[in-house]
């Protein structure tokens, strides 16, 4: 068989293991990007945070209102309000038919507030866990945003 060549299986071992090395195995997860640990080099990409935003829940549950986290950089709330009239959350208004609105979280007077956010990164860092409770309202009922804003999860 001419002009065909078989590699030696060492070098396709070589080949192999230098792929995963270098594609960044994940040794550790961690549901912050920051503690995630890779054997090799992490992956190319500008999430860092080692704190995270977790157990959100809207009270009373509204199918209209819909607010996740984005735990790429600190934590920070995404709300889309699909709902008919605007929902105010500790005196920000979300519009109606409002989406993907990133918010942080700050402290003022001692009560916990809701501030706009340019992007995905938070400067709301607590040193431990804390339970939040943002009060609001819904076409003039109240309305609570409750989550957690961890500590760091890694040192």
């Amino acid at each position: 068989m001419k002009g065909k060549r078989i590699l030696p299986m060492s070098l396709v071992l070589t080949l192999l293991l230098a792929a995963l090395i270098l594609g960044g195995c994940v040794v550790e997860n961690s549901p912050a990007p920051g503690c995630v640990r890779y054997l090799g080099p992490a992956p190319i990409g500008g999430c860092a945070g080692k704190q995270i935003v977790k157990d959100i829940r809207v009270v009373p549950d509204m199918e209209c209102l819909n607010v996740t986290a984005n735990n790429c950089n600190g934590g920070v709330l995404v709300i889309s309000n699909h709902c008919e009239q605007p929902v105010i959350l500790s005196g920000v208004t979300v519009s109606a038919h409002s989406e993907n609105l990133t918010f942080d979280v700050s402290r003022k007077g001692g009560k916990y507030v809701l501030v706009r956010s340019g992007g995905n990164v938070s400067g709301y860092l607590p040193k431990s866990d804390e339970r939040i409770s943002i009060e609001g309202s819904f076409g003039g009922k109240p309305l609570r945003l409750e989550f957690v804003k961890t500590g760091p999860l890694c040192p």
